[in-house]
């Protein structure tokens, strides 16, 4: 495999589908893939293609959504055409949203879609590289720093198609009190197909859909929903489709069963107060100027520090600048609200280095912080411990870590703060007010109980859990923004059908909350992500072209291949079997062949007794050899050569030993030395000399 592929099958993960709200485009360079900055709201997926004469061509897309409530399940598949006379590879990029993961691909083998299976990230890429040496060519999705994903798409036939299925699933967000739910529909080319299929459950009325000059159907009721099918053929598409869904009133709860266990998602409007919050006198502001830090929108980080500042008036700030180290703090006092000494300092950063967020020292003098950063420490092994006092933890970047960031920020009584995803207004809010918050939640027949925010969005609240009986209730545990509490009961009772909405977004709520602390978790986050199929940084998405590589490396197959995959572990299972019997009765022969040995009798005297019944018969041989022997013992020895050792008395005794030293030793014959009493004796004589 030639070293281009190779670079370019490494990292992957779900590629083609998050282009969420920015009409997608798809970018095809000869080298390297350069990963472009992403507008305010959602950057497109790109195919890279090297070495491509004529660009490949996207030439259907489908699109096909399930909404129950907040959740939303969608489904992309491409279909590419290569129009080169070669086989040609692809890697297609893109980033998720917060809250927004892949949780199922599949790609075309031997002309049939084939799904792909959840595999350890490590354990995934040491099976990559091997089959790969081998020339077969699997693929490998899974995430990198962040939320972005690659996948590698090969083989893209010549003068053929190639088709990629990516699942990812979402929480919605609320827009003025309706749910809303967008599709992309601009390619950055003219599609030959566009399909589109849409199904909304637990809605009180039909949803409303857009988009742009487009004619859009009308959803349909029925079975229990409403849905919308949608066709398009030979067209260039531009826009966003818009569906606008009306949430019902109290909420709604949702149960599903995966595996012989049932899960519940509840989606409840909570009464949310809201009342503007003290700020200190004193407030530490941590900059993240690494190198990625140059990517944040700094616009939108000094359009909230204006509200800030408008509001704290007299201030004083104490900065740290942070990257692989923390820097000395600067120490800025304000007065009216005139922060521009401040400002131009922040405007003066030189961005550069890796991050090392524990580095950082929290200032004890300081009521609060504020950090702006993407989350993403990738250097040093210290992590940065939850401060004592509440953390406003704020990103603009594209690629952050908002699940460490809300983690750190909650812990202390703070807010993650999304730039990109909030309105001025809403980041304001988030800011500068104090609201509703959930203190805990309390069950006796449900477990793991997990909320998405301890902070109600848009004023509802998302709790999830795994039910240990069929009927129970959750208590809630509101606390307002003057102190007050509010205990919220919730009854819940399992539905006894298998749905893949309530167990999936348990599983995505439960990574989140782990991957808070990421370090300490890792081993759960890496079992939930493998048990439910979703990608994290602990875990991949992997196809294998033969039943042969599943078997061989201990992967748990796609269900066209389970009976050839369990036919070969047979096989291995009964070879491994017959080669370990093969073996313990090889050592149960040798053991008793020495315990034979040793218990044998062998007599003292026995071969005394041998010996003299031999020599009471001598034998015409033993009188023929015993007169040689006389004959010899007459013969006169010659004199012996003058030994040329130069130390006799230290000849080896063994004759066999002597004689080889004898044939290595040098024809120089070196005198005897002196005996022992001679030489003390002139030792003794040179001492007397001395004056």
């Amino acid at each position: 495999m030639n070293p281009s592929r190779r670079r370019l099958m490494c990292g992957a993960t779900g590629g083609a589908l998050l282009w969420m709200a920015a009409g997608p485009m798809r970018a095809q360079v000869a080298d390297k893939a350069l990963i472009l900055p992403m507008p305010p709201v959602l950057r497109p997926p790109r195919l890279v293609v090297s070495g491509a004469s004529l660009p490949v061509q996207l030439r259907s897309v489908s699109l096909r959504a399930e909404v129950s409530g907040r959740m939303a399940l969608t489904t992309v598949a491409l279909e590419f055409f290569n129009p080169n006379p070669r086989v040609l590879e692809g890697e297609l990029q893109f980033p998720l949203l917060e809250g927004q993961s892949v949780v199922g691909m599949a790609m075309d083998v031997d002309g049939a879609l084939r799904e792909a299976v959840p595999v350890d990230k490590a354990h995934g890429e040491a099976v990559f590289e091997d089959v790969t040496r081998a020339r077969i060519d699997p693929a490998l999705l899974s995430a990198t720093e962040g939320n972005n994903h690659k996948l590698r798409v090969y083989p893209i036939p010549a003068n053929g198609t190639k088709r990629v299925l990516i699942r990812y699933a979402e929480t919605l967000s609320m827009r003025s009190g309706r749910i809303a739910y967008r599709l992309p529909l601009e390619f950055g080319e003219r599609l030959a197909e566009l399909a589109v299929a849409i199904r909304v459950t637990g809605a009180d009325a039909p949803p409303q859909a857009t988009a742009g000059g487009l004619a859009v159907p009308a959803f349909v009721a029925g079975g229990g929903g409403h849905s919308l099918e949608w066709s398009l053929r030979d067209l260039s598409p531009r826009g966003v489709l818009d569906v606008d869904i009306a949430a019902a009133p109290g909420g709604s709860v949702v149960t599903g069963e995966r595996q012989g266990r049932a899960y519940f998602v509840a989606q409840l409007a909570v009464p949310q107060e809201r009342q503007a919050r003290t700020l200190p006198r004193v407030v530490q502001i941590v900059w993240d100027n690494s190198g990625s830090g140059a990517d944040r929108d700094h616009g939108r980080e000094f359009a909230l520090l204006d509200s800030y500042f408008a509001v704290a008036r007299d201030v004083e700030v104490r900065l740290q600048r942070v990257s692989h180290a923390a820097e000395p703090v600067l120490v800025f006092k304000l007065r009216g609200g005139d922060w521009s000494a401040l400002r131009r300092s922040l405007e003066a950063t030189l961005y550069d280095g890796a991050t090392d967020l524990g580095s950082l020292t929290v200032d004890r003098a300081a009521g609060e912080l504020l950090l702006f950063s993407d989350g993403l420490s990738n250097f040093g092994a210290q992590r940065l411990a939850t401060p004592r006092v509440p953390v406003f933890a704020i990103s603009s970047a594209v690629r952050s870590d908002a699940a460490r960031l809300r983690g750190l920020a909650e812990a202390g009584g703070g807010a993650f703060i999304d730039l990109l995803a909030r309105t001025p207004d809403e980041a304001r809010a988030l800011l500068l007010e104090r609201s509703t918050r959930l203190l805990r939640l309390e069950s006796n027949g449900a477990r793991r109980l997990v909320s998405a925010s301890a902070r109600p969005d848009a004023g509802w609240l998302t709790v999830a859990g795994e039910l240990a009986e069929r009927q129970t209730r959750i208590k809630m545990t509101l606390e307002h923004p003057d102190g007050r509490q509010q205990v919220v009961d919730l009854p819940v009772e399992a539905g006894g059908h298998e749905g893949s909405l309530a167990p999936q977004t348990w599983a995505r709520l439960q990574i989140t909350v782990l991957e808070a602390d990421e370090a300490l978790n890792r081993a759960e986050i890496r079992r939930v992500s493998r048990d439910f199929g979703i990608v994290t940084r602990e875990t991949s998405l992997i196809i294998l072209d033969r039943a042969e590589d599943y078997a061989r490396h201990d992967i748990t197959p796609p269900p066209e291949l389970s009976k050839a995959v369990e036919a070969l572990r047979g096989s291995a299972r009964l070879a491994q079997q017959r080669s370990t019997q093969a073996h313990l009765d090889q050592v149960a022969r040798l053991f008793e062949q020495k315990r034979a040995w040793w218990e044998r009798d062998f007599p003292k005297d026995e071969w005394r007794r041998k010996d003299a019944s031999k020599s009471e018969m001598p034998s015409a041989g033993a009188r023929v050899q015993e007169s040689s022997r006389i004959q010899r013992s007459d013969m006169v020895a010659p004199a012996a050569h003058p030994h040329p050792h130069p130390h006799p008395h230290r000849r080896c005794p063994w004759p066999a030993v002597r004689s080889r030293r004898a044939r290595r030793r040098p024809a120089t014959h070196w005198p005897a030395p002196a005996p022992w009493p001679s030489r003390v004796a002139k030792a003794m004589r040179s001492v007397t000399r001395r004056p």
